[in-house]
């Protein structure tokens, strides 16, 4: 079996539909199938249309991604206040909030490595059901008078949640990787976009729910709904399972592997700035637009909200355009580079020679929103298919554990950014923050344009030669 090209070509010998038989993920539950490895995007063809087994996956998961979402963001409105009446300090409330990304940052590793273990489908339901019982569990500590057992029983029962949520969000893009093999970059971003609505939408139901309920009835109601899901996934959902030897793989030596492609650097560098691109600015524009702008906290939420619509929109643009594209670090870096003329719009920058304003303020937070995504969204598929070409085999192991680096790089930037931007904020201003920003942002974007322009050198150079060019070091 051949390798794929370095220019997102099949090389000689090399079928993307085809995998060995002694690597391939099974399924099972009456859908016994082999596993087929997923072409790169942009090997050109048809794209077959989904199968109703198909739908039913993307839908689970994608309701996976929009709860994951949403436990992020449904108790912003109205636990501060709960932890203000009690006497808790500023940072020990916004400690429940970090901890949450750190906990993700350390468990994403492990999760990798038990979808190997316990088969897809399994540790999604186990991560599912942790994270309702972990919100049913937080919808109880309003009873807990001692305001410091309250705060320490808040931060155990988010370390629980995040876990879950690693969980389900690991699962879910090697589901991606291992079900939609045409179109992964779609899939991605499917679930990325009802990730997006269930950040944009958690925080406004989180407080309706509260003002008719209290403190409990957001948590008792998320809880429950997806206790549902979990039934649904149980019963509808064929397992994907590894073979015996893929759940003997090791960690160390799969990393080894990863970590010598240097394209996968790239890639990291990619996915933890925008990550830290949003954390960043999501953490510290508030305070900004008060101070400069006058404007209130309802104003700001109505700019993110257009903002995150602007990304759940886009999204499914970027993955379809991705899912088509040879070359996509030409869709990569003219996004990494259009994200960064979003951020210089928000202060905005002073050699633009423009004066701060609500509606620069708000075309800023678009732009970024809208052209982040399209960034964001196809680094994946890219990862695992240089993964595999490196040497490691086109399995559910190497799917898996590509997953799994992929969301701890994206924790790494969510832990980092808002607190070297506070730092930095701290030390000078905001403005000054966004120029960094802009400026790490713009720099990734020539990276990827370099990268663009070696494929298409290779692929202008290696027309009716047979062997790949070498991998990117």
């Amino acid at each position: 079996m051949g390798r794929p090209s370095d220019d997102g070509t099949a090389g000689p010998g090399w079928d993307p539909g085809v995998a060995s038989s002694d690597s391939g993920a099974q399924l099972t539950g009456g859908d016994q199938k082999a596993y087929s490895t997923f072409p790169e995007a942009g090997c050109g063809g048809r794209r077959p249309a989904y199968s109703l087994r198909q739908k039913l996956m993307l839908l689970v998961f994608s309701m996976g991604s929009l709860l994951a979402g949403s436990c992020l963001a449904m108790m912003i409105p109205f636990f501060p206040l709960e932890a203000q009446r009690r006497g808790l300090s500023q940072t020990l409330t916004s400690g429940v909030f970090s901890v949450f990304s750190l906990t993700q940052l350390l468990t994403y590793p492990l999760m990798g490595r038990l979808v190997t273990v316990f088969g897809i489908n399994r540790l999604y339901c186990a991560g599912m059901t942790v994270t309702a019982l972990s919100n049913i569990a937080f919808g109880t500590l309003f009873r807990i008078e001692s305001a410091q057992s309250f705060i320490v029983m808040c931060y155990v029962v988010r370390v629980f949640e995040a876990m879950g949520t690693a969980a389900v969000i690991t699962t879910a893009l090697t589901m991606a990787a291992n079900q939609f093999s045409h179109n992964t970059s779609t899939a991605v971003a499917v679930m990325e976009t009802m990730n997006a609505i269930g950040l944009s939408l958690g925080a406004a139901i989180g407080a309706g729910l509260y003002h008719l309920g209290g403190f409990a009835l957001p948590f008792y109601s998320q809880g429950c709904f997806i206790l549902c899901l979990v039934v649904l996934s149980a019963l509808y959902l064929p397992e994907v399972e590894a073979p015996a030897e893929q759940q003997r793989s090791d960690f160390f030596s799969m990393l080894r592997v990863f970590v010598s492609a240097g394209e996968n650097w790239l890639c990291c560098a990619i996915v933890c700035t925008t990550a830290a691109i949003w954390t960043t600015i999501d953490s510290s524009i508030a305070r900004y637009a008060s101070d400069t702008l006058g404007t209130t906290p309802s104003q700001i939420g109505l700019f993110f909200l257009v903002a995150t619509g602007g990304y759940a929109v886009s999204s499914l643009l970027w993955g379809r355009l991705a899912d088509r594209l040879v070359n996509i670090y030409l869709l990569i870096s003219g996004c990494l580079l259009a994200t960064a003329f979003g951020l210089a719009l928000i202060p905005p920058l002073p050699g633009l020679g423009l004066r701060p304003s609500w509606w620069l303020l708000g075309l800023g937070l678009t732009v970024k929103e809208v052209f982040q995504g399209g960034a964001y969204v196809p680094v994946l598929n890219r990862m695992i298919t240089v993964t595999v070409r490196q040497g490691l085999p086109a399995d559910v192991a190497t799917q898996a554990f590509t997953a799994s680096v992929f969301g701890t790089v994206a924790a790494v930037g969510n832990v980092l950014g808002p607190v070297t931007g506070g730092a930095v904020i701290d030390a000078t201003n905001f403005t000054f923050m966004v120029r960094c920003l802009a400026t790490l942002t713009a720099a990734v974007g020539g990276a990827a344009s370099v990268q663009a322009l070696r494929i298409a050198w290779w692929r202008r150079r290696s027309v009716g030669r047979e062997d790949p060019p070498a991998e990117l070091s």
